[in-house]
Formats: C-alpha cells, sequence, structure tokens
C-alpha cells in the first residue's frame, strides 16, 4: 500500500492539482496525510472540497513555529497506515505527470532500495523553462543509482519534492528535523552510509509549479 505525504504552506494556486495527480494516478482510496503550516490564503479550504468526498485525506496542522521540512515528513509519515510499505511525498505544488505503478513496485521488491524519485519539470506560471541549476540534476535520459549533485562539492541528490521512499528505512533513518533545508540530501547520505541505495528514474515525472 503507498501512502503520500503532502506539505502545505499557501498553495492555494496549485494544492488542488497535486491531490487531483494523486488520486488520477493512485485511486480514490489513495491515503493522503496533509500537514500544513498554519496557511493563512484559501489551501486548507481547498484540501477539504477534496477530504469532504475523499475520506482517507487527513489534515494535521504544524505550527510555523515548530516547523522544519523534517519535522514534518517524519510527522506526516507517522500518521501513515500500519498497512502502507512505501510513502509517496510530493510538494503541494507539484503534479504527477506520468508514472508507472509496475515499474515503481520492482523497484521496491529490492529490499535495499530505499527510495526513488522522479525527474521534475519545473513550470514557471505555465510556461515550461529550460533546465538550469538544480533542475539540471533531473536531465537524464536513464535510471541513475545514488546520483550526485552536479555542484562543486561531492552531495549525494536526493529530492522530496517528488519522491518515494521505503517507510521502514524512514523510521530507522528519520529526515534531520534540525535542518531548515535539504534534508532530504543528507538522508541520502546517511541511506547510501547504511549499504542501502536510491534511484531517480526519468520514467516517474512531475510538473513542478512555482
Amino acid at each position: 500500500m503507498i501512502s503520500f505525504v503532502v506539505r502545505t504552506r499557501d498553495e492555494e494556486q496549485w494544492v488542488g492539482h497535486t491531490i487531483q495527480s494523486i488520486i488520477d494516478y493512485f485511486g480514490p482510496n489513495s491515503e493522503i496525510i496533509v500537514v500544513d503550516n498554519e496557511s493563512v490564503d484559501d489551501t486548507l479550504e481547498i484540501v477539504n472540497l477534496f477530504a469532504r468526498r475523499f475520506h482517507n485525506i487527513k489534515v494535521y496542522t504544524m505550527k510555523r513555529s515548530d516547523y522544519t521540512p523534517g519535522k514534518s515528513l517524519n510527522f506526516g509519515i507517522s500518521k501513515t497506515s500500519s498497512e502502507s510499505k512505501i510513502i509517496g511525498i510530493i510538494s503541494s505544488h507539484c503534479q504527477i505527470k506520468d508514472i508507472d505503478l509496475d515499474l515503481l513496485n520492482q523497484y521496491f521488491e529490492d529490499e535495499k532500495c530505499a527510495a526513488v524519485f522522479g525527474k521534475q519539470i519545473p513550470v514557471y506560471r505555465g510556461k515550461k523553462i529550460r533546465m538550469r541549476y538544480i533542475w539540471d540534476n533531473f536531465n537524464v535520459d536513464n535510471p541513475v543509482n545514488n546520483p550526485l549533485e552536479n555542484i562543486e562539492i561531492e552531495r549525494y541528490f536526493f529530492h522530496n519534492a517528488f519522491s518515494f521512499v521505503r517507510k521502514t528505512h524512514v523510521q530507522d533513518i528519520p529526515f534531520d528535523e534540525d535542518l531548515s533545508g535539504k534534508e532530504d540530501r543528507y538522508w541520502a547520505e546517511k541511506v547510501v552510509k547504511a549499504d542501502k541505495h536510491y534511484t531517480l528514474d526519468p520514467r516517474i515525472v512531475c510538473l513542478h509549479h512555482w
């Protein structure tokens, strides 16, 4: 069973597209855990519009003073069903564009597979833009195991805007709750040091709106 964790903060423009894409690809009974960071726009009104029909959508609030990316992810994952083996993590401004569920399941047949993350296509105000800087890390044609970030220092590249993680591995190696960012990269490093691996597969795709 795959559950999803969606972190939100003032994402009224895209959060509906995010949730709808999960339902489209994973079905109307998908468990979706929304961890909201005290949104002041219509984000929660839109989420609740879906929750009134799709009863496996649950909403939790985390105070802005308590928020870190890692803390919100660990919390959201802890609220997923005990039956959930794989957790999808998707930002509330991302929209699933393409995914092969059989392919995804094949990866996790390997017990050492800690995570799989997909290609992100940057879209600025509806316009697809040229991949550069961070986006260039997604510009691959074939799957890459334990990819390194395209920067001067050597650092593992993993991105929680659209990823799938093995729940037990996150429980064993939780995301760092003290970091204000890059919690995904540091988690990936710990995963590799623990003799596990992760993969970037360009056949798993999302649009990343910003």
